[in-house]
Order: structure tokens, then sequence, then C-alpha cells
């Protein structure tokens, strides 16, 4: 859980930590759920990895875009201004007017784009991820796990005003306590505290 957290700061190699603290939980998850017999920690999990994978996927191929879009365009002012330039002589300095006009909205567009499909994304992920801590809570007892479904719950609802991503962290941060709580043996007898608060 903390590989996928502080592999978000790693250069180059963040999104291989990220991918393996992906998996560890995952692994940890189906574990569990296949001792208490209940899986629904494991797949609202998958789900929300599945979503982020395929969204992160997107958001690239939508940068990939952008950077060509800008390319084209940078390229194509460069051509008309030279084009449209009147006879140059030797050593005459070349000026090149740039149109800062309405050429420049699908550029904007594709921003924006991307980072509303970024905040969609994020609100996907942290609803599946809040339902799988809140069976946690419900199977463990643990309160962090309860704490973590409920941050990340709204973190979902308010991710589209930025604000979200930050409560979002924060229930990633209840999450790594919680798994640090959790007991070496985890057994069907042992006693589960169900939690007040009602289920996605």
């Amino acid at each position: 859980m903390l590989l996928s957290l502080i592999g978000v700061f790693i250069p180059y190699l963040g999104f291989v930590v990220v991918a393996v603290g992906f998996i560890l939980v995952l692994m940890a998850l189906k574990s569990i759920g296949d001792k208490l017999g209940d899986e629904r920690p494991f797949k609202n999990y998958l789900y929300g990895f599945v979503f982020g994978l395929v969204g992160m996927i997107l958001v690239l191929f939508l940068i990939i875009g952008l950077f060509g879009f800008a390319t084209f365009h940078s390229t194509s002012e460069f051509q008309s201004g030279i084009s449209g330039s009147e006879e140059i002589t030797p050593g005459q300095d070349v000026v090149i007017h740039e149109d800062l006009g309405g050429d420049s909205f699908p550029g904007l567009a594709i921003i924006a784009l991307v980072l509303f499909v970024i905040f969609i994304i994020a609100a996907i992920d942290a609803y599946f991820k809040s339902r799988a801590w809140h069976a946690m809570h419900e199977l463990t007892g643990i309160k962090e796990f309860g704490d973590a479904s409920m941050w990340m719950k709204w973190g979902a609802i308010t991710a589209i005003i930025g604000v979200g991503l930050l409560l979002i962290l924060i229930g990633r941060i209840f999450a790594i306590l919680a798994f640090n709580r959790m007991p070496p043996i985890l057994g069907e007898d042992e006693p589960v505290q169900a939690p007040e608060s009602a289920a996605w």
C-alpha cells in the first residue's frame, strides 16, 4: 500500500513502483477474502485498479495528442510566416508574425479534457476503493478502514472540484494505517464489529 503512494513521487520508475504496490494490495485482499469467505474487498479494489489503468492509458493518448497538435500548430505557423513574408535579401532580419487568435482553442480544449478525465478517473477509482475499505471495516472491525472508506467516499464526490484529490490522499493514508493494525493471523472465528455507517 505504501509503495503505491510513494511511487507517485518517484521519477521514471514511479509507475513500476505504483503497479507493484497495487498488485501487493490485491494479493493481500485476495488472501483475506479467501480466509473470511468474502470477496468484496478484492473485487472492488480490482475494479478500481482496472478503471485506473484504462484511465491512465486514455490520459496518455490524450497527452500525446496534445503534443502532436502543439507540434503541428507550431510548424504550420512557422511555414505560414515564411511563405507570407516579403522577398528576403541577404543580411535582412526575418520577422515572423504569429496569430494569437482563436487557433489555440483546440489545444486548450484538449488540456481541459485531460484534466476532466483525470478527475473522473480519480473519482471512479476512489468510489470502488471506498467500497473495498468499507467491506474491510465490516470484516475486521478496524476503525481505520472505516475512516479510509469515508475519506475516499467524499473524495470521489468532490474530485471534480479538485479538493477531492486531497481527501483521497488522506483516505489512502488511513488505509495504510489500517493494514498496519491488521493481526498477523486472521481467522473466521475472530469477532467482527459491524460499522454503523451505511455502505455505498
